[in-house]
């Protein structure tokens, strides 16, 4: 029988009773008892273009997808939708990784553009990237920093004192007074003595002074003695008088003692010897008490003529002389 039912277009008979013995050995199947009248030799291999209209699902479906989607769209949607326009409200339990694509439309809260008037008491270590637009009302910092700043502020502080104020320590010093006596300083150059060419003399100053300018000379030198004495120091005072050469008329002394000696001066007239002024006043003040700062002070009305014929570079060698030494020269000129 395997044989006549493996032959091709072999139909068992009604008649024959061959059928009978086929179905008794292949099996029997359930449902209907009628084959189909014209079934097709090979299952087929497209699916029917117009899918069934019943409700219910299939008891056994496919475990495959199928190749072409149904025509008909479910009356239902799937559990699963899409978040294509995100929700108003934000979630309360975000995930821990952002989603790969974003929203197309943003959340409607609005940025804080506008910072808070309020400072937050416990501020990040890090600043933001973006300064905020509007500047707090206080400084941040209540207390200054303890290191100055490298460039001074340009509006002191506190107004300057009318007058600076002086260390007390180690103000003692020494000032020699070198007097020009030369005849420059009484009629131009044209008195060499003023005895007893009587044309030298200004009217109403006696042959001692002989002239205005040497007057004038010797009231200044007792009032800058004067002066300098009334200072909280105990400052010394010698005298060097030049001309054609220079004398010590003293030696160091206290205020009051300098004035009495510059009384007792007499005009000699005569050429200008600075060099030599300058190196007295330097031995007067050699001999003075180590600590005590010197200095002199040169009341002249011109330029230096002798002791040579360039008279300039030694007077300038004599003063150079005095500054290393550490003292300090001051020249007074005299209008003639």
């Amino acid at each position: 029988i395997s044989t006549i039912c493996g032959s091709l277009l072999y139909t068992p008979g009604l008649d024959s009773g061959q059928w009978r013995e086929a179905w008794e050995i292949v099996g029997a199947c359930n449902g209907t008892n009628s084959p189909t009248l014209t079934p097709s030799q090979f299952p087929s291999i497209a699916p029917t273009s117009i899918p069934s209209t019943s409700l219910i699902p299939t008891q056994q479906p496919s475990s495959k997808a199928s190749a072409v989607p149904s025509i008909m769209e479910s009356e239902t949607p799937s559990i699963i939708a899409s978040t294509v326009v995100p929700s108003i409200n934000p979630t309360f339990n975000p995930s821990n990784a952002p989603s790969p694509n974003p929203t197309l439309q943003p959340s409607p809260l609005t940025s804080t553009v506008v910072p808070t008037f309020n400072p937050t008491p416990n501020p990040s270590k890090a600043p933001s990237p973006k300064p905020t637009l509007q500047p707090s009302d206080e400084p941040t910092t209540k207390r200054p920093t303890p290191s100055p700043t490298r460039r001074p502020t340009l509006k002191p502080v506190v107004a300057p004192t009318p007058r600076p104020t002086c260390p007390t320590q180690n103000g003692n010093f020494n000032l020699c007074l070198a007097l020009d006596m030369s005849g420059s300083v009484c009629g131009g150059g044209q008195c060499n003595f003023c005895q007893p060419l009587s044309s030298c003399n200004s009217f109403g100053i006696n042959q001692q002074r002989c002239c205005n300018n040497f007057d004038n000379v010797l009231e200044f030198s007792k009032d800058l003695v004067r002066a300098i004495g009334d200072l909280n120091t105990q400052p010394d005072f010698s005298l060097v008088h030049f001309a054609s050469d220079a004398e010590i008329a003293s030696t160091l002394q206290n205020a009051n003692q300098a004035i009495k000696t510059l009384q007792q001066l007499d005009y000699t007239g005569g050429a200008t010897n600075l060099a030599e002024g300058i190196t007295l006043c330097q031995q007067t003040l050699d001999s003075s008490a180590a600590g005590r700062k010197n200095f002199i002070v040169i009341v002249t009305d011109g330029y230096p003529s002798v002791p040579s014929e360039r008279p300039r570079p030694v007077t300038v060698k004599s003063a150079t002389a005095a500054k290393d030494k550490g003292t300090f020269v001051i020249p007074i000129f005299v209008e003639q």
